[in-house]
């Protein structure tokens, strides 16, 4: 899954929605899981939604 197309690296993301959305549904849950360890001491930005956008 790349994220760039190496081609012609100033299109868009070559990702279909699907995949898009697999990615940014993952990225969640690795998020979820590092705030989860880190517990309340520390805020972790949440910079995901340009995946989606």
């Amino acid at each position: 899954m790349d994220l760039v197309d190496w081609n012609d690296p100033h299109n868009d993301c070559p990702l279909t929605e699907e995949e898009r959305l697999s990615l940014f549904n993952r990225g969640k849950e690795l998020l979820d899981l590092v705030r989860f360890e880190l517990g309340k001491d520390f805020q972790v930005q949440d910079d995901l939604d340009w995946i989606i956008n």
